[in-house]
């Protein structure tokens, strides 16, 4: 029986081959994005379940009410403490481990020079995480304070092939170098781990730990916890708070800070915590995705299903013999399902070629590695079962349509289509083309955003500027001590520089915050406030060609500019309740200075401190030399490369640091890396909705073409033109895609104004842009169709009248 299905099924391709292109390559399209997203989805939605106690796994977080930081007043950092007391005092838990990050660490064995990311970690951390330890004992691995844990990648690129186990090496923090064996190595870290490190460095030997080990007022470590089995994260919080509560120390009227717990599985999908070293996930867009991959298998389907409904006229007679001799429906409708779905089996095969040869393209836009997981065994047989299930669910309708006729009536030739399925098909094809002009419109709604925020003024130069990290600088070079002043005066004087500047920031990536709690005219006026705040020399507003808007820069010529003056923005002088002019000559005080600790010499011109997610908000610049970290160097364009050079060569006799460098508009790029990575996947995946859509009404239109041959020679013996012919073998199609536009406008209306509502400054959705994606929609639709209908309209009269 199966036999004769699977022949009758190639006989069918075989007859028809137009049509079995038609089903094939849209169920292959349909498939390869299928099995590209949902290998990308089933990656992000993996993340930490490799850890033997990672459903019991908990990271604790807290909550400071009123510290609003970046818009979040959630925090992933804890004291150092806190890992030492949880194994201390609470029996809820199994283990605790405390981390730190060190990311842009020197590390150097013999000639061997490498920067790479690591983390501060204590003894406890492989009795909370699940990293397999290679070589070493990872009871006391990390247990002495100059103990190093290397990857086993990073332990073949500085020792080779030889055993580095018990060998010495130089680590570097900021800019001074200890010493450290290395006591393990560890298998290399999965790509699905939220925690991504080359190298674990014993937490005892960092200096930060040691200050801060019975500190329970700073934060900067992480505490994860694994949970006993009966221990919920309810009561778990309530012990944290227990421990941590009567050691916090609060102001009068002040809210308690509140810690939790967050579970493991949660941070990499879930999480929006300020100080997170976690490279984050976005939970939207993977649920974005697989919508995207659901529409695109739902329009195949909707092509089978229309297409073989459309075909119910050519294989009704077919149907009528099966069942004439014998045949009963339940046969006639397995051998159709039986088509479908090796017609989704064959759909799978070439769909699976198709994501090999994209698979590059993808994961260069996901920017993960995404082959191990779309091409394992378990992937390709999900991706069989549901091709399997596709071409049943595409198959049923038809099956059931085809089993239904009347054999007597499709004899004699009297079988039609009842009106109820012609529309049913109608639905179809508008629910269809409706889905594809979502994309469409969200496409150009991304296009335009993003364009919209790169040509946005943001307040400051960001051309031919380039980023050097000043906290690689040796303290050990001449002027010890101002080696960053030092090496800033060397550059300077470089013909291809335009100008140096130092700063605590670079500008769009201020992250330091300080409280106000005085200033000229605060009496009664309530809450502290909080304000961010940036050190800068006197050549920041200069080199980013900032403007002041009332009182004078900065300037080395006034010693008083150092520390106790400050420029102010104009969002922080509106907040102040000042104007600009006014502003000048006021006083600021906070919390570490006292009363009228600053002096406002100047207000300059609001420009971004974040991305164009956030707001402008209150900032202050500060002139001081202290806790400068970034250097920025202004450099002629015709004279990029040789200055560059220029540049490296001075920086190698102030640094053990290898000379890397940032362009400022490279980092710009960054902030709107998931937005351009989601722009890039949906013009593509709309691209390939549009021509699943587009053969479904290719091919509809070439049946219906088929069909009205006889109409088409008796119009043309009566004179009817090719043009008019045409039309009227194309306006019900027509009509069913201005109908799909009107359905797929408000709908994407509303999606793209939530999506957009994610910006502070964003485009407005105005009609310009629907009609836009209008007029794409027919002239595409009418490239589908008007082919087709062409063609019938051209057909000899004679020949047209001699059909069948």
């Amino acid at each position: 029986m199966l036999r004769n299905y699977f022949l009758t099924a190639l006989r069918a391709f075989r007859r028809e081959k137009g049509y079995a292109f038609i089903n094939v390559a849209g169920l292959a399209v349909g498939l390869a994005c299928a099995a590209l997203i949902f290998g990308y989805v089933r990656l992000e939605q993996s993340f930490d379940d490799f850890h033997e106690r990672g459903d019991r796994t908990v990271r604790v977080v807290q909550q400071q009410p009123g510290s609003a930081f970046m818009g979040r007043d959630r925090f992933a950092v804890t004291p150092a403490s806190l890992g030492r007391a949880l194994r201390e005092e609470a029996p809820e838990v199994e283990a605790a481990a405390t981390l730190g990050s060190n990311p842009n660490t020197l590390l150097i064995a013999g000639e061997q020079r490498l920067i790479e990311d690591g983390l501060w970690t204590d003894g406890h951390f492989f009795e909370v995480f699940s990293f397999p330890l290679l070589r070493g004992d990872p009871q006391t691995a990390l247990a002495d304070p100059e103990g190093l844990v290397l990857t086993e990648t990073l332990a073949q690129k500085l020792f080779g092939t030889a055993d580095p186990l018990g060998e010495a090496m130089e680590v570097s923090f900021f800019d001074s170098l200890y010493t450290y064996t290395v006591t393990g190595i560890a298998a290399d870290v999965p790509a699905n781990s939220h925690l991504q490190f080359s190298y674990l460095r014993a937490l005892g030997g960092s200096p930060d730990y040691r200050r801060n080990e019975d500190n329970w007022v700073n934060s900067g470590f992480y505490s994860y916890a694994v949970l006993r089995p009966d221990v919920t994260t309810a009561a778990f919080d309530e012990r944290v708070g227990a421990i941590y509560g009567p050691r916090e120390e609060l102001d009068e009227g002040e809210e308690p800070t509140r810690l939790y717990a967050q579970p493991l599985g949660t941070i990499h999908l879930r999480s929006d915590l300020n100080f997170d070293p976690a490279e984050q996930g976005d939970a939207r867009l993977v649920a974005l995705f697989s919508a995207i991959a659901l529409v695109i298998l739902l329009l195949a389907c909707v092509n089978y299903t229309n297409l073989a409904v459309a075909r119910s006229a050519q294989r009704a007679r077919e149907v009528g013999m099966r069942k004439v001799a014998g045949a009963t429906r339940g046969q006639i409708m397995t051998q159709h399902l039986a088509e479908s779905v090796l017609t989704a089996l064959a759909a799978l095969g070439l769909g699976l070629g198709l994501a090999w040869l994209a698979l590059p393209l993808f994961e260069s836009w996901m920017e993960r590695d995404l082959g191990p997981v779309v091409f394992s065994a378990p992937s390709l047989f999900a991706l069989a079962g549901l091709a399997v299930v596709v071409g049943l669910a595409a198959g049923l309708y038809p099956a059931v349509v085809l089993t239904g006729m009347q054999p007597t009536r499709v004899l004699k030739g009297l079988n039609l289509l009842p009106a109820g399925r012609l529309r049913l098909r109608s639905l179809l094809v508008v629910g269809q083309y409706a889905s594809a002009l979502v994309l469409v419109i969200g496409s150009l709604v991304i296009y335009r955003q993003l364009d919209f925020v790169q040509s946005r003024p943001l307040g400051f130069e960001r051309e031919h500027i380039v980023a050097l990290d000043a906290r690689d600088l040796d303290a050990d070079a001449p002027d010890t001590g101002r080696s960053v002043w030092s090496f800033k005066q060397e550059v300077e004087r470089l013909p291809g520089v335009v100008g140096v500047a130092a700063s605590s920031h670079l500008p769009t990536t201020v992250g330091s915050q300080t409280i106000l709690s005085s200033w000229t005219g605060r009496e009664g006026s309530g809450d502290d406030f909080y304000i961010y705040q940036t050190q800068a020399d006197s050549d920041f507003l200069e080199l980013y060609d900032m403007a002041l808007v009332a009182g004078r820069p900065f300037t080395s010529d006034v010693p008083t500019d150092t520390v106790v003056t400050v420029i102010l923005n104009e969002t922080a002088v509106r907040a102040l309740g000042w104007t600009p002019a006014d502003a000048v000559g006021r006083t600021l005080g906070n919390e570490y200075r006292g009363r009228d600790g600053y002096t406002v010499i100047g207000v300059v011109r609001d420009f971004h401190l974040h991305s164009m997610h956030r707001p402008i908000e209150p900032l202050m610049l500060v002139r001081s030399d202290a806790w400068i970290r970034h250097l920025a160097v202004r450099i002629r364009p015709e004279r990029m490369p040789e200055t560059l050079d220029a540049i490296g060569a001075s920086w190698q006799t102030f640094s053990v640091y290898p000379f890397e460098y940032q362009f400022l508009d490279e980092r710009f790029d960054r902030l709107y890396a998931d937005e351009r990575r989601l722009g890039e996947g949906v013009i593509a995946f709309t691209l390939v909705a549009l021509f699943i859509a587009c053969l479904g009404l290719f091919g509809l239109a070439a049946f219906t073409a088929q069909r009205r041959t006889k109409e088409v020679g008796i119009r043309k013996a009566l004179g009817a033109s090719v043009g008019s012919l045409v039309g009227l073998l194309s306006k019900d199609f027509l009509k069913l895609v201005l109908v799909s536009l009107v359905v797929a406008a408000p709908v994407a209306y509303l999606l793209m104004s939530r999506w957009l509502d994610a910006f502070a400054y964003r485009i407005e959705l105005g009609p310009g842009l629907f009609l836009g994606a209008g007029v794409l929609a027919v002239a595409v639709a009418l490239l589908a169709v008007s082919g087709q209908a062409l063609r019938a309209a051209s057909v000899d009269p004679v020949k047209a009248l001699r059909y069948e």
